[in-house]
């Protein structure tokens, strides 16, 4: 990402592009029908119609041709190894997606609406009986039937993937979401009728090429969801199960097959808990340890019911494991923004709450490399963590402790911010956990605490004036708000002159929905 575009709401910018997109490749398909002499007897017996009719087919068949791609999440994550993506919105993706989604419904809305005007105009009858002969083109020919009932699906799909629903009724989005297969059947059954030219006494000449432009979307995607299934059948066994404060569990399990970079996530399904629920959480162990851990945050019903079985079981004597009990499946690990956090010589981390997580797998692989001596690009990191109280800060500190090494010690600067409560009372918990030999002080003096939220513009501001000359990657995991500021603070602070700081600027996946 360049330091100019920075400043742009990235979303918007692609979104623009697309609206380009799609209205010249309208304009270009309606001027081809409304000049070509093929369709000339169409054009003069329905007219507008049926140029909006034909153009709308045209626009469906390019949409469903696009919008399997942005969901083919192991080839996205292929392509972040590559420099065009930083061309293509593959951090976008989901939006991407919902942008085609959108795009379908406009376009099928017009193409139903054109139609009924060729209903009308298709009758040839009395204008008392105009209306039922219309109405029996668009409801009992084979065409309308068909276009009706696709129209209804979408419009199922569409309302079904809203967030009230994606996010209370996890199970009847991604039920209703599968009815695409059934979308995709009868787009290719619907256009075979060529009904204008049979109701004109015509020759068809047109027929339906749907299955052209979906087909290569189609092969990428059924080829992707069948790897995805035979990874996603391999056995995980569970190494450990640890209950932190402030409702948060840390499940370890033991999966050597899964080769991931710091700020990578998975997706987590639990079978006997839901048959179809898979969510995302982001890996917080490093790539050199001997297990895959995520940190799952309980909010909600599935991951409260996730908690209930995995802390009720345990891990027995015997060796067997939660994996084997609850037949705990994993797909993945895929990209995100964060895996970029080593390619910078200095970089500033902001998370908020569960946020921490991709940063968490950052620092424990960053102090693996200082252990074992490796020669890396990285060399000053800066982590600020705003969490509610202080208890939620106590999972983060166990992590905290085991990264003892002067080395990567004098690398790091920490800055916790507890929003809530006194700093006699911050103090006096921390006391609490660091007694002993186990001070906080003494294992990471460049940890900092204050009860007051951050200034992102001073901190950016500082960071500057600290790394002259010097591109700084700022990543942002968390809540609207602080993705915004920081976004905001980093084009704010970019000088592009010579000798200047250019801020480049990831935003990590927030995965801190109510599950």
């Amino acid at each position: 990402m360049t330091p100019f575009l920075i400043p742009i709401e990235l979303e918007l910018l692609y979104f623009g592009l697309w609206g380009i997109s799609q209205a010249f490749s309208f304009v270009l398909i309606f001027r081809h029908y409304s000049s070509s002499g093929r369709y000339l007897g169409e054009r003069t017996e329905l007219g507008l119609g049926f140029l909006l009719a034909r153009t709308s087919a045209v626009m469906v068949n390019i949409t469903c041709a696009l919008i399997l791609f942005p969901v083919c999440r192991v080839t996205l994550t292929s392509l972040r190894h590559w420099k065009l993506a930083q061309l293509l919105p593959v951090d976008q993706h989901i939006r991407a997606h919902r942008w085609i989604g959108m795009s379908l419904f406009l376009w099928s809305s017009i193409h139903m609406g054109a139609h009924y005007v060729n209903f009308w105009h298709l009758t040839q009858w009395s204008i008392s009986s105009r209306l039922k002969d219309a109405l029996q083109w668009a409801f009992l020919s084979p065409t309308g039937s068909t276009g009706h009932f696709l129209f209804l699906l979408l419009i199922i799909i569409a309302f079904s993937a809203r967030r009230k629903v994606r996010t209370r009724r996890f199970d009847t989005f991604i039920s209703l979401h599968h009815l695409y297969i059934l979308f995709l059947i009868f787009c290719m059954i619907h256009g075979t009728f060529c009904f204008i030219a049979k109701a004109l006494r015509a020759t068809c000449s047109y027929h339906s090429t749907f299955h052209l432009y979906i087909l290569p979307g189609l092969v990428l995607y059924v080829t992707e969801r069948m790897y995805r299934y035979i990874r996603y059948r391999r056995t995980v066994q569970v190494q450990s199960v640890i209950l932190h404060p402030s409702q948060v569990i840390e499940l370890r399990m033991n999966a050597p097959w899964i080769r991931y970079e710091p700020g990578q996530w998975i997706y987590l399904a639990f079978p006997g808990i839901s048959a179809v629920q898979m969510h995302p959480f982001t890996i917080t162990s490093a790539p050199q340890d001997d297990f895959v851990s995520v940190h799952i945050r309980i909010v909600g019903d599935w991951t409260g019911r996730v908690a209930r079985a995995l802390t009720s079981k345990g891990i027995s004597a015997s060796g067997d494991s939660i994996g084997e009990i609850h037949h705990i499946r994993v797909d993945g690990p895929y990209g995100a923004p964060c895996t970029a956090m080593l390619d910078y010589r200095c970089i500033y981390l902001g998370g908020a709450g569960i946020g921490i997580t991709p940063f968490a797998s950052l620092l424990r692989n960053l102090w693996w490399k200082v252990r074992q001596g490796e020669i890396m690009t990285l060399q000053h990191v800066y982590l600020t963590w705003v969490c509610r109280d202080i208890e939620s800060f106590e999972w983060f500190s166990e992590l905290l402790f085991s990264l003892d090494d002067p080395a990567f010690r004098s690398k790091c600067t920490i800055h916790i911010h507890i929003t809530r409560g006194s700093l006699e009372r911050v103090q006096g918990r921390i006391d609490d956990l660091t007694r002993g030999n186990r001070s906080i002080a003494s294992k990471i003096p460049t940890l900092h605490f204050h009860t007051s939220r951050p200034n992102f513009s001073r901190i950016v501001q500082r960071l500057g004036q600290l790394h002259p000359a010097e591109d700084v990657g700022v990543f942002a995991c968390g809540p609207r708000t602080l993705t915004r500021s920081l976004r905001h603070a980093a084009y704010h602070y970019t000088d592009l002159s010579h000798g200047g700081t250019r801020f480049y600027f990831h935003k990590g996946n927030d995965f801190s929905n109510r599950v």
